[in-house]
């Protein structure tokens, strides 16, 4: 358990490139904050590739960035907004070990 970093790192503001997230990573160890794990797709239609493709699934981009970050010393994980059809390659085959979901799929299933 630790500090963590969740956002959409595909969109305009980071040149709609999910690898801008190893860079990101990279300065957190340089400035030696104690974080421990990203979530680059978090916002509501935020995917994980590169160019300008909506809600993309780009599975080379995320097997990349998964293998940095956790070189870095990050788990990695994925929100969804949208239920988890890809959840078995994501992490058999990408390595994430964090999963975040929505109220929007999940309902009232938050409360107690």
């Amino acid at each position: 358990l630790g500090l963590g970093d969740s956002d959409c790192y595909h969109n305009t503001r980071h040149g709609n490139d999910t690898n801008v997230v190893k860079a990101v990573a990279s300065k957190y160890r340089d400035m030696r904050l104690p974080a421990s794990w990203f979530l680059p797709n978090d916002g509501y239609g935020c995917g994980f590739g590169k160019g300008d493709a909506v809600f993309p699934s780009d599975f080379d981009t995320l097997d990349e960035v998964v293998k940095d970050l956790n070189r870095q010393g990050f788990q990695v994980g994925l929100w969804s907004s949208t239920g988890l059809p890809n959840i078995s390659r994501e992490v058999a085959g990408s390595g994430t070990r964090i999963g975040k979901t929505d109220v929007g799929w999940i309902g009232d299933g938050y409360r107690y």
